[in-house]
């Protein structure tokens, strides 16, 4: 089974090609793109769910070793109403009406950005999938990784990031 978990990573500039092709010839595992402004390392596991969060890690370290690499966080998959609506292939208009809508049930927002006139809503995509899902009977036909999986990771990049945590990470890893 593939999973591609996507992680925001410091330490290379997108602009680096030379670097990042050979760090992709030495892992082909891992591919490198921008979005929004950040490079992103993506990681395409090849292997049981299960097994996921000890193959994302292993290579995690590999490649901090290797590239001198800082794993920030996995990348949040996060829309607004635009997203939604291209996703659905609904007007904005429908999907505000969804969102306002008090019987529908519409996920509640994660965050905001922006400021004044132009703040807008943000959800969680596994939610507003979810919901589309079994709400709106829509199938967006996504392939996200799975979110235990992008907890733990996220989880075990916290405790990476943290020297004062180093001795929890066996203890995250083993998922007590």
């Amino acid at each position: 089974m593939a999973i591609v978990l996507g992680l925001r990573v410091l330490g290379i500039d997108f602009d680096d090609e030379e670097r990042i092709e050979r760090i992709e010839s030495a892992f082909p595992a891992v591919s490198f793109v921008r979005l929004n402004g950040w490079t992103i390392a993506e990681l395409h596991l090849e292997c049981f769910p299960e097994k996921a969060f000890h193959e994302a890690t292993d290579l995690i370290h590999q490649l901090g070793a290797y590239g001198e690499l800082e794993f920030v966080e996995v990348v949040p998959h996060l829309v607004n109403t635009s997203d939604i609506a291209k996703l659905t292939g609904v007007t904005r208009q429908a999907v505000n009406k969804w969102v306002t809508h008090p019987d529908l049930g519409f996920p509640a927002e994660t965050d905001f950005v922006g400021g004044g006139h132009a703040r807008q809503k943000i959800w969680s995509l596994y939610t507003v999938n979810e919901w589309l899902s079994e709400v709106m009977g829509i199938d967006l036909g996504l392939e996200l990784p799975p979110m235990n999986l992008v907890k733990q990771v996220d989880g075990y990049l916290a405790l990476e990031g943290d020297p004062l945590l180093d001795g929890a990470k066996d203890f995250h890893a083993s998922g007590l």
